[in-house]
């Protein structure tokens, strides 16, 4: 069912600032609401705990309990999805386990802003019952993006991992080195995705995406395109072991 779905979901093509075409999977309105669903369960499971930790507190009269229990409470409700798409890379627990992930229009990261608007925006999605207004967006945005979504400029996307299509003649020769520093999901992929054109390009359009890609590190011109081989090679076989 979930491969179904992924069928008949559209593609959502993008570019990223390196020049190298990225296809984004929008996700449906059945798994986001099973995702969405999930999630609520985890914050009912949470509220439920703090309730009982805030019971437990005797020496705290019931006035200051049922204070701390409301703010915890609107805590979780409305932080809960924003800190995990900020820090825990687009997912929420429910969103990872769905393999979803949120994500600007263009396939980077979320920004703090977005998060808070496309979660502040569930009020109106809700309306007027049932999530009425965001479920009708979603089935008439060819992108499936609630209101939520469109004013802060983010998609939900399955989290499909790239196929590997490089001519093992690319890394002829070559070392595989671990990149020295963490690399993004997207420059994973454009390092990845420019290893398939590779063969395919002029020696001069070659060099010009490898100084793109490398534009804020010190490497020189000379050792670019074999420094950017190198790291492809370790991220290649690392994702293979």
């Amino acid at each position: 069912m979930k491969n179904a779905e992924r069928f008949t979901d559209t593609i959502h093509s993008v570019i990223s600032p390196e020049a190298v075409a990225i296809e984004l999977r929008p996700a449906g309105v059945w798994v986001r609401s099973r995702a969405f669903l999930l999630d609520f369960f985890i914050r009912v499971f949470l509220s439920i705990v703090v309730f009982f930790l805030l019971s437990m507190l005797a020496i705290l009269s019931n006035g200051v309990a049922n204070g701390l229990f409301y703010i915890a409470i609107f805590l979780v409700y409305w932080l809960y999805p924003v800190l995990f798409e900020v820090f825990w890379h687009g997912q929420t627990p429910a969103k990872k386990m769905f393999g979803l992930r949120v994500v600007q229009d263009n396939g980077s990261p979320v920004s703090f802003s977005q998060s808070l608007i496309r979660n502040l925006m569930r009020t109106a999605d809700m309306l007027p019952f049932a999530y009425g207004l965001g479920i009708s967006s979603m089935l008439l945005h060819p992108q499936f993006k609630r209101l939520g979504d469109i004013l802060s400029g983010c998609l939900v996307i399955y989290v499909d991992e790239p196929k590997i299509k490089v001519n093992k003649q690319v890394f002829a020769g070559v070392q595989a080195i671990k990149p020295p520093i963490a690399l993004s999901r997207n420059e994973r992929l454009s390092l990845i995705l420019f290893m398939e054109r590779l063969p395919h390009l002029s020696v001069a359009r070659q060099q010009e995406l490898a100084d793109e890609l490398l534009r804020n590190s010190d490497i020189p011109a000379n050792q670019s395109i074999e420094t950017l081989k190198s790291w492809a090679k370790f991220l290649i076989s690392d994702r293979r072991n």
